[in-house]
């Protein structure tokens, strides 16, 4: 009977666990999505039985044991016992490192421990756990995290973007008026409204000459003739529409769409937390 409660405890313990988790990862503004196949599994069981989730994408349920390294540390089942054998964690993008003795949840792929495979599967991360303790864990199953989330719902392995540059925070501000402006300037257009074109459409010439400084800084000639493209567009319309040819200023309006669509496959990428920035 005791036998049959403790497997149940687990069992809700792991439930909670795995909701804390999903919950966690929702809650990161435009995030990618939490693997289809997330398995959840306690420390115990994974070490109990490593073949059965190697290669596989869990989540892992367990305290911290020891602190290894700025990236690295240690898990088993019970804060309050020292167990014989503890999991080895490797978070590559680690930026805080958990408190010993802590309930954590990993989130990451389960390998055996082998320099050169995590050196292959996380290729801008350098292991840096002491010579002995890495001698330690070699062939032992291990989890590469990609989140460690602690009781607070604090993703400790989330990535810090890289700053931008004072010239690549003009150019994002630019970028945040160009959706709304070209949104005002096409609703102005589909309703065939002189005023409205009159005044987005000037606006949003100016930022597309100011998009085509930025890239010709870069030396970014496709994106350079992308924005004089944009710019010219613009002007268009706006006589179009004084002229009262609405068919000739939807024809550049969907021209328009598709240069910025253009744009920012060629230029634009998502960064791990969830935001875009110019390529470099």
């Amino acid at each position: 009977m005791r036998r049959r409660l403790r497997w149940r405890r687990r069992q809700m313990v792991l439930a909670v666990s795995a909701c804390a988790l999903v919950f966690a990862v929702a809650t990161r503004a435009q995030q990618a999505p939490a693997p289809a196949n997330l398995v959840p599994v306690a420390a115990s069981s994974l070490l109990l039985r490593p073949e059965a989730y190697l290669n596989q994408t869990v989540s892992v349920f367990g305290t911290v044991e020891q602190l290894l390294s700025a990236t690295a540390f240690s898990m088993d089942q019970d804060a309050k016992k020292a167990a014989m054998t503890d999991l080895l964690i490797v978070a590559p993008t680690l930026t805080a490192q958990p408190a010993p003795g802590s309930y954590m949840t990993v989130v990451g792929e389960v390998i055996r421990f082998d320099p050169a495979e995590i050196q292959k599967l996380a290729k801008d991360y350098t292991l840096d756990l002491p010579a002995n303790t890495a001698a330690r864990y070699r062939g032992q199953v291990m989890v590469l995290a990609t989140s460690v989330v602690d009781p607070g719902m604090n993703d400790l392995a989330k990535p810090v973007p890289v700053p931008l540059t004072p010239a690549e925070e003009a150019f994002d501000k630019v970028m945040k008026q160009v959706n709304p402006t070209a949104a005002e300037l096409r609703s102005g257009v589909t309703a065939s409204d002189v005023k409205v074109v009159q005044e987005q459409a000037p606006v949003l010439g100016k930022l597309f000459a100011e998009a085509r400084a930025f890239f010709a800084d870069r030396g970014t000639t496709d994106a350079v003739a992308w924005a004089a493209e944009g710019v010219a567009l613009a002007a268009a319309i706006e006589k179009d529409a004084t002229d009262n040819r609405w068919s000739d200023a939807r024809e550049s309006t969907t021209k328009l769409t598709a240069l910025c669509q253009s744009c920012h496959a060629a230029h634009r990428e998502r960064q791990p937390d969830g935001t875009f920035r110019v390529k470099k």
